[in-house]
């Protein structure tokens, strides 16, 4: 199974154009999580007849942008725990959206958050089912969505263990 791409992409950008009023614009060039400065990401996980993991990585620049602009606070004001919350709604969001499109029963957990720059996301016996990248101010937005490969299908270029470099 994977999940559709495009889909990825739109509900990111209307989510995104809903809290914040802002667009986003498709990343030029790839970019690895491991390559965000001073990185964060929120991760939601599905599970029941599906089991995915929904996870947003961005700078902590861009989530204290987030933060102001959703709590309608100046920018420089928003604290940690702010743009915690704010990066943990909007992959709810996503991840919400996510599991509306599928079949199934299937519920959605808590999100978590994980910041440093020295980190590595795994869920074992996941894979890279869908990534899609952004900008917004110039900084990198990345929404990727791993998930049991039953198949084996598309493992020749995959991490075995849902691993995102």
């Amino acid at each position: 199974m994977k999940f559709a791409e495009a889909e990825l992409r739109q509900i990111t950008e209307d989510t995104w154009k809903i809290l914040l009023g802002e667009e986003l614009q498709l990343c030029a060039r790839p970019v690895a999580p491991a390559q965000i400065e001073n990185s964060i990401a929120a991760c939601a996980q599905i599970a029941g007849d599906w089991q995915l993991a929904v996870v947003l990585y961005c700078s902590t620049a861009l989530a204290h942008h987030v933060a102001g602009v959703m709590f309608e606070e100046e920018e420089n004001s928003a604290t940690a725990e702010d743009y915690h919350d704010a990066l943990c709604e909007l992959v709810n969001i996503i991840g919400g959206n996510i599991k509306g499109a599928l079949s199934g029963s299937s519920h959605l957990s808590l999100p978590t958050l994980v910041k440093g720059q020295d980190f590595k996301i795994m869920f074992p016996r996941h894979v890279l089912l869908s990534e899609a990248a952004f900008e917004c101010r110039g900084q990198p937005l990345i929404v990727v969505v791993l998930g049991e490969d039953k198949l084996g299908a598309g493992r020749e270029n995959r991490p075995a263990n849902g691993a995102v470099p």
